[in-house]
């Protein structure tokens, strides 16, 4: 769900009844949002200025006034509702990059924002906004190296002008003002279905819209995307400077139409190595949101233990709880106790980057986090771990195929409700995270001697 953030509701499963409860669930509600303006058809002051006769220099400027306040007010809420989007598209890359093969994303909405993607119809809006490019070609990206094809379903349905709804609290008192309402929802209607048709399209994917089927719309995109080839090749243009480049794909027979990722942005991976670089937390503010899809890029196990009862808050921990937005008003703490955690970690020696340092020795850093969250979502306490390991030439060759093994331990506030970890290679800016639920339920007692055992 995507509402202000982005949200996990429930993991991969075939379980339906699962499925259907995890979307009637409390934090599945309809949140308020600041990524779209107030409700539509409310009366204009512009109109009931422009009601009969002439408009004096005043007015003139007043409608001027206000014509220029709600672009920039449309022109607002859609570049935040366009960064969100272009977010939420990035983390659920990265929830799906542990998984081979080609995904559907199907993308259920009463409202698309223009042009979230580049198409090579249509101009591309954000060609004079250069904010737009970083996160526009981290988005493409990631959608094509995970073989991500979105699929839009407007689940308004079929569309009826709410001018001529009896819910509309709207009057008209001219027929200028009537006339300019219907050719406004039209040209927004024909704006998100251009950007579905246009998303669909360039992802591999095929939009739904104007339909009150929206069951058979779901099923025509699972049935779709379940039957298709994957086309690979190497582009014999080496200068990758960013640009959009178009992928045309033909068949030999007439008579069928194709549905395939239509263009890619050329980036070298190294400029975005470089960019990781310096900014080097950017990449995981994003996967340590409380419910936010998990990231698959770094791959682990972990093992979480209680070591003892919670104990008293100390005074040193006191003041770093201080900083974290639950305890930030506490006056008191009396009240607040720690629990302690073990944390185990096991890596993959093969999905980690070891670089060569002066002295010939590879040279392996990962960054770990831990943030425990309350029951509403509001981190409690979180801290950095950082863990640098150097390994002598002649021993690299084994233990680049071993299994990194480390421990931690980390106090967490006793009425947390969650822990999300993550583990970084800054290397190469690769994320893994796990969302735990608290409290941790009681471990199966240890194989005796006499008891039977894996």
């Amino acid at each position: 769900m995507l509402s202000d953030k982005l949200k996990l509701l429930q993991g991969f499963t075939d379980d339906e009844e699962l499925l259907v409860s995890s979307v009637n669930r409390k934090e599945a509600s309809a949140a308020a949002t600041s990524l779209a303006p107030g409700p539509a058809g409310t009366p204009m002051l512009s109109e009931s200025l422009s009601d009969g006769g002439a408009l004096t220099e005043n007015q003139l400027e007043q409608l001027a006034t206000i014509d220029r306040l709600t672009r920039m007010a449309d022109s607002y809420f859609l570049a935040r509702r366009v960064e969100k989007t272009l977010s939420a598209f990035s983390e659920i890359s990265r929830f799906l990059s542990g998984w081979s093969g080609r995904k559907n994303l199907i993308w259920l909405s009463g409202g698309f924002p223009t042009a979230v993607l580049p198409s090579g119809e249509v101009l591309d809006p954000f060609a004079t906004t250069a904010n737009y490019s970083p996160d526009m070609h981290e988005a493409v990206d990631r959608l094509t190296l995970r073989q991500v094809a979105v699929y839009p379903v407007d689940i308004r349905g079929l569309m009826v002008d709410p001018v001529f709804s009896a819910a509309n609290p709207r009057h008209f008192r001219s027929r200028g003002s009537f006339a300019q309402a219907q050719a406004q929802f039209a040209r927004e209607l024909a704006a998100d279905h251009d950007s579905m048709d246009e998303l669909a399209e360039g992802s591999g994917g095929h939009a739904f819209y104007n339909s009150n089927g929206l069951a058979q719309a779901i099923a025509t995109a699972v049935e779709d995307g379940t039957n298709y080839y994957t086309l690979s090749y190497s582009p014999t243009n080496k200068n990758f400077d960013g640009g959009l480049r178009k992928i045309r794909v033909k068949l030999s027979r007439s008579g069928y139409s194709l549905s395939y990722r239509r263009s890619y942005f050329a980036d070298d991976e190294n400029k975005f190595l470089e960019k990781a670089a310096d900014v080097p937390l950017v990449h995981i503010q994003g996967t340590m949101e409380r419910g936010a899809p998990l990231a698959h890029e770094t791959l682990f196990k972990v093992h979480v233990t209680a070591d003892d009862k919670p104990a008293p808050v100390t005074r040193e921990l006191i003041d770093e709880l201080s900083l974290f937005k639950a305890f930030g008003s506490r006056k008191k703490w009396d009240d607040v106790q720690i629990q302690r955690y073990s944390l185990e970690y096991w890596i993959p020696g093969e999905q980690l980057q070891f670089a060569v340092l002066p002295d010939g020795t590879r040279g392996t850093n990962l960054q770990f986090l831990t943030v425990a969250y309350d029951a509403e979502g509001t981190p409690m306490y979180g801290k950095l771990f950082a863990s640098d390991e150097a390994v002598p030439a002649d021993k690299f060759e084994k233990v680049r195929h071993l299994t990194f093994h480390g421990l931690q331990r980390f106090d967490a506030p006793a009425r947390a409700a969650w822990l999300r970890l993550a583990i970084r290679d800054p290397e190469h800016n690769r994320v893994g995270t796990v969302e735990i639920r608290l409290p941790l339920r009681p471990e199966p007692p240890s194989p005796t001697a006499d008891s039977p055992h894996e």
